[in-house]
């Protein structure tokens, strides 16, 4: 006997459902054995595997669900389905087992969800890590959450929160899937320590509405994003550690949706093989973005991406040792020091007119950037701590009329550097007529300077004036 039942699938799971709802039916399954369904069902996508060949099997009791979900520690123990139906498909079930199925409804529903509900994440027992060469401690933060398959078939653990440790037959490689029951949770949080190297991938980031982030990868240095969907992230406020040290993301960073995340601090740190970051990504919350991509040494460029809210961070994207170009980004929000921000993008060689307008101090802010040979007209008007803003920029030669008026600490500021005479001596010109500053140390390098340079910097060193100390590389 057969009839549709009233009813939604709410997981679809990689091949295996662990849960159906229904509004109303009664299902008694008895006799210790097999129950055999036929399932198809509309499904959001042509190819979507839900079903033919679903097994139920009994655990051995008679079971009477009425509305509500049925569950692998009530009567069913997995769902085992072997093809993909088309989109469209009718969703019935057809009963060809011996024992009894009571249905007490014929009213057909249709299937949206799929198999995309849940995290996949893929594993390897045997690196090194807290737990033993065949366990994995999946560090999750909050909960309850669903252990769907741990990768060797074990379905047991239907609710658990926190963190929850593993043991397998034997030591391997493994996919474990998870979803949320109910609350959303972190998944992941190793904090830069237990079994953090044993993390190779996420495959699939499913639908699991993330409750935190920070330090969620912290540590990974094997972990990649093979992934084609986007984690549900946008709720996040804090984004400190998330991938720190995360070397083995390769390629393109996608474009996820931190739109509510406020603190990057150190997110991106050290992720090394990250070539490019989508220009989609949203970070329009962001105001502090300390060290956010410090050491992306494979990064190449960066997107003109909205962080007009930053209004501090330093050493930013330090040691950026592949980045050849960077955009005009608005950093005007940025009301602190520009500390070290691009120091040591050594490959940069195309500058954007950013938005600086209320920087207070630019140290060591391009400092190492050798490939760099013009400097575009930022507004600087604001800063007054030039310490070794250009420090070995060893390339950098054409330097425009930045507003330096403020300054009043240039020690080292173009160490190592040749600009331009043209460009030197108006620089000491406008310093000469416009900033009143007295007593400053600046250094200009190895750059010399005109008749009409001279005597601006006369006027600038004049010890019953303004007493300046200036280093360069004297007189053409």
């Amino acid at each position: 006997m057969w009839g549709p039942l009233s009813g939604s699938s709410s997981q679809v799971i990689a091949g295996v459902i662990l849960d159906e709802t229904f509004s109303s039916a009664e299902i008694g399954l008895i006799n210790n054995g097999t129950v055999d369904v036929t399932f198809s069902g509309n499904v959001s996508a042509a190819g979507d595997d839900f079903t033919t060949g679903v097994t139920i099997k009994d655990d051995g009791a008679t079971t009477t669900i009425s509305s509500g979900t049925l569950q692998t520690n009530e009567s069913i123990v997995r769902y085992v389905l072997s093809a993909p139906v088309v989109s469209g498909s009718a969703v019935t079930w057809e009963y060809t087992g011996s024992g009894p199925l009571n249905v007490e409804t014929t009213t057909a529903q249709s299937v949206t969800d799929n198999i995309t509900d849940y995290l996949m994440a893929i594993i390897k027992t045997d690196n090194t890590g807290s737990s033993a060469d065949d366990e994995f401690t999946l560090p999750a933060s909050g909960g309850p959450y669903r252990v769907i398959d741990w990768g060797d078939g074990d379905t047991s653990d239907t609710s658990v929160s926190d963190n929850v440790t593993h043991s397998y037959s034997a030591a391997g490689t493994y996919t474990i899937k998870l979803d949320k029951i109910s609350a959303s949770f972190q998944p992941f949080k190793f904090l830069g320590g237990g079994d953090m190297l044993k993390l190779l991938s996420i495959s699939q980031w499913g639908d699991i509405v993330w409750s935190a982030i920070n330090s969620s990868f912290h540590g990974c240095t094997n972990f990649d994003i093979t992934a084609v969907d986007l984690p549900d992230m946008d709720s996040c406020g804090s984004g400190v550690n998330t991938f720190h040290s995360c070397s083995g993301i390769t390629g393109e960073f996608p474009p996820i949706d931190f739109s509510s995340t406020t603190n990057l601090i150190n997110m991106f740190y050290g992720c090394s093989g990250i070539t490019s970051i989508h220009a989609g990504i949203d970070f329009t919350a962001a105001n502090i973005i300390s060290a956010a991509w410090y050491g992306c040494s494979g990064l190449t460029s960066f997107p003109n991406i909205d962080l007009s809210s930053v209004a501090s961070g330093t050493g930013s994207w330090t040691n950026c040792s592949s980045l050849t170009s960077f955009p005009a980004l608005d950093l005007s929000g940025h009301t602190s020091g520009f500390n070290a921000m691009w120091k040591g993008c050594s490959s940069l060689t195309s500058f954007g007119v950013v938005n600086m307008s209320n920087a207070t101090n630019i140290s060591e802010a391009w400092s190492g950037c050798t490939s760099l040979s013009a400097m575009p007209l930022v507004d600087l008007s604001s800063v007054t701590y030039f310490a070794s803003g250009w420090y070995n920029c060893t390339s950098l030669v054409t330097f425009p009329a930045i507003n330096m008026h403020s300054m009043n600490n240039g020690d080292s500021c173009f160490t190592n550097v040749t600009l331009a005479t043209a460009d030197y001596s108006a620089l000491l010109i406008d310093l000469a007529a416009n900033n009143s500053n007295t007593s400053v140390t600046f250094h200009g390098g190895d750059s010399k300077y005109n008749t009409s340079g001279a005597t601006a910097r006369t006027t600038l060193v004049d010890p019953a004036g303004l007493n300046w100390s200036i280093s360069d590389g004297g007189p053409l």
